[in-house]
């Protein structure tokens, strides 16, 4: 209930709210629930929905987002959960991966995008600023060499192996389902009399 109050504070978009959720240094209480509990993924879909605000409305919440990325170590602690939990990917599902990564597409937007993340206007000159001003706040907190060089080599293997693993299980659950019974019209040699 925590989590879905604080996105709908969120969602009502006020600059008081923005305020406090700043000054009771909310959003790092949420990202360590997000670390705390890697299998509860309708908390992490709530929190990727809030830090998905942060994100898209950067302009207005610029003090929302550095708190997230400087206080809370966002970027840094995707990072090192993904390094860490490398290995075993293969073993275990774990359903916080799949929201960091995509929470990951969204901040690799934000720092590559030519098109306006902000509901401000689509004119191209704005939204180069926009990036640029993204780019440059997270430049102050991460190591950005880091950052792309981590979206590189681990991203991409998780989108690989997700793929494998996804392929794997489908074929395993067609090969059970179809184990059990004969396909329609084929008679069984022990059953047939004729």
């Amino acid at each position: 209930a925590y989590i879905k109050l604080i996105l709908a504070l969120l969602s009502v978009s006020n600059p008081a709210i923005d305020e406090q959720i700043y000054n009771k240094s909310v959003i790092s209480h949420i990202v360590d629930l997000m670390f705390n509990f890697p299998r509860h993924s309708i908390l992490h879909f709530s929190i990727q929905r809030i830090i998905n605000l942060l994100i898209e409305d950067f302009d207005r919440r610029k003090e929302l987002f550095v708190s997230l990325i400087s206080e809370a170590c966002f970027i840094d602690r995707i990072m090192d959960y993904v390094k860490s939990k490398q290995s075993s990917m293969r073993i275990q599902h774990n359903p916080l991966l799949g929201h960091l990564y995509e929470i990951g597409r969204v901040l690799i937007y934000g720092l590559n995008s030519t098109a306006s993340m902000g509901a401000g206007d689509c004119d191209p000159s704005s939204t180069d600023g926009h990036v640029r001003k993204f780019r440059d706040t997270v430049c102050k907190y991460t190591d950005l060499e880091a950052w792309d060089t981590f979206v590189e080599e681990s991203f991409r293997e998780v989108v690989r192996r997700n793929a494998h693993s996804n392929s794997s299980l489908d074929n395993s659950m067609m090969s059970d389902k179809t184990s059990d019974y004969e396909a329609p019209g084929k008679v069984d040699d022990d059953y047939n009399t004729s």
